[in-house]
C-alpha cells in the first residue's frame, strides 16, 4: 500500500461509500480468521440489496447489552463517531437540544434523588417519537451506519425497571451524570439513551427509513466498489494519548510489509490536536484495544478503549 490516508473518515468520503457501507452493515458475520488473524477482505457492490450483503470484519459486531466493571456500554458508544455526528445535529437544533436536556435532569433526579422514572420514560419516549430526531438518526446513519447497528444490537423489551438496573451498572454513568459542558451532556444522553433505551418498534421505524434514502441515494448517486476491511489490536495496555495511540498501532504495522507505520505517524502528527481531543477523557483511562477500518487505502480510526464484553468475555 503505497499510499496511506490516516485521519477521520470525513463527511464527503462518508458520502461516498454510506450506501455500501449501510447495505453492509445489517448484516455484518465474524471472519472465522479470529479476533487477532488478518480480516476476510470484502468489496461491496452498490447494485447489491440490502439483503444480499454481509460484511465481515475481524470480530462480530454481536455486543454484550449489559456492563460489566470491565467495560462500559456508555464508554464505548461515546468514543463512536456516529455519535460525535448525532450529538452535533441535536446540539444544532433547539428543540432537540432542549429534550436532551430534560432527559439528562430526569436521569439525574433518579439516580441521584431516586425519583420515579416515568419522566424519564416519557421524555425518552418523546425523543423517539419526535419526527426531527428519527431524520436526525436517519441521516447520521447514512453517513455513519454504526449509529443503526448500534440502535439494533442494543434494542430489547425491557421494562423501565430493568433498564435503570442494567445502566446503574455501566462504570461511566456517574461521570456523565456529573457533566455540566453542553456537548459533554449530549453526547451522554445520546450514548444512554442509545446503549440502554433503544427497541424494537424504533429500529424497525428507522431502518425502514434508512432503505428509502439508501434507494433515492443509489438512484442519484450510483456509488463504485469499495474494498472496506477491518483491523482489530487487543492484548495491550497504553496511555489514551497521541504517543500511547502510536505505541499500539507500533504492534501490528511497525513491521508490517502493506502498511508503512512511519508514515502512518506522520500523518497522526499532522493531524494532532484532532487526535488530542477524541482520546482526551474526564474519565482517566487507558487504551487496551483498538479497531481500524481500512476503506481502499485510506485509515481510519473506529474505536478505541476497553474491549467490548465480547472480546473480554463479558
Amino acid at each position: 500500500m503505497s499510499e496511506i490516508s490516516f485521519h477521520p473518515l470525513s463527511h464527503d468520503q462518508s458520502r461516498q461509500v454510506d450506501d455500501a457501507c449501510m447495505a453492509a452493515a445489517h448484516k455484518r458475520t465474524a471472519s472465522t480468521d479470529g479476533v487477532t488473524g488478518n480480516p476476510k477482505r470484502r468489496e461491496l457492490d452498490t447494485n447489491e440489496t440490502l439483503d444480499d450483503v454481509e460484511w465481515q470484519s475481524d470480530f462480530p459486531m454481536t455486543l454484550d447489552s449489559s456492563s460489566s466493571s470491565d467495560s462500559s456500554i456508555i464508554d464505548n458508544m461515546m468514543r463512536d463517531e456516529c455519535i460525535d455526528i448525532l450529538s452535533n445535529k441535536v446540539e444544532n437544533d433547539s428543540q432537540l437540544k432542549q429534550m436532551a436536556e430534560e432527559i439528562f435532569q430526569s436521569l439525574k433526579n433518579v439516580v441521584e434523588h431516586g425519583e420515579q422514572v416515568a419522566t424519564l420514560v416519557a421524555g425518552v419516549k418523546r425523543l423517539f417519537d419526535f419526527s426531527v430526531f428519527n431524520q436526525a438518526c436517519v441521516d447520521t446513519s447514512m453517513k455513519d451506519p454504526y449509529l443503526i447497528c448500534y440502535i439494533e444490537i442494543y434494542s430489547n423489551g425491557a421494562d423501565a425497571k430493568e433498564r435503570m438496573e442494567d445502566l446503574k451498572r455501566d462504570r461511566s454513568l456517574g461521570c456523565i451524570l456529573q457533566e455540566t459542558e453542553t456537548t459533554a451532556i449530549i453526547r451522554g444522553v445520546l450514548s444512554i439513551i442509545v446503549g440502554y433505551w433503544c427497541d424494537k418498534d424504533f429500529y424497525n421505524k428507522l431502518e425502514e427509513a434508512i432503505k428509502g434514502a439508501i434507494k433515492e441515494a443509489r438512484r442519484k448517486n450510483p456509488i463504485p466498489k469499495r474494498e472496506m476491511v477491518y483491523d482489530t489490536i487487543i492484548d495491550i495496555d497504553v496511555s489514551s494519548d497521541v504517543e500511547g495511540l502510536k505505541e499500539a498501532l507500533a504492534t501490528k504495522y511497525r513491521n508490517d510489509p502493506k502498511h508503512d507505520y512511519e508514515r502512518i505517524c506522520e500523518e497522526i502528527d499532522r493531524d494532532k490536536s484532532y487526535y488530542e481531543r477524541v482520546l482526551g477523557s474526564d474519565c482517566p483511562r487507558r487504551i487496551r484495544w483498538l479497531k481500524i477500518l481500512w476503506i481502499d487505502n485510506s485509515f481510519h480510526l473506529r474505536g478505541f478503549g476497553n474491549p467490548p464484553p465480547m472480546l473480554c468475555g463479558g
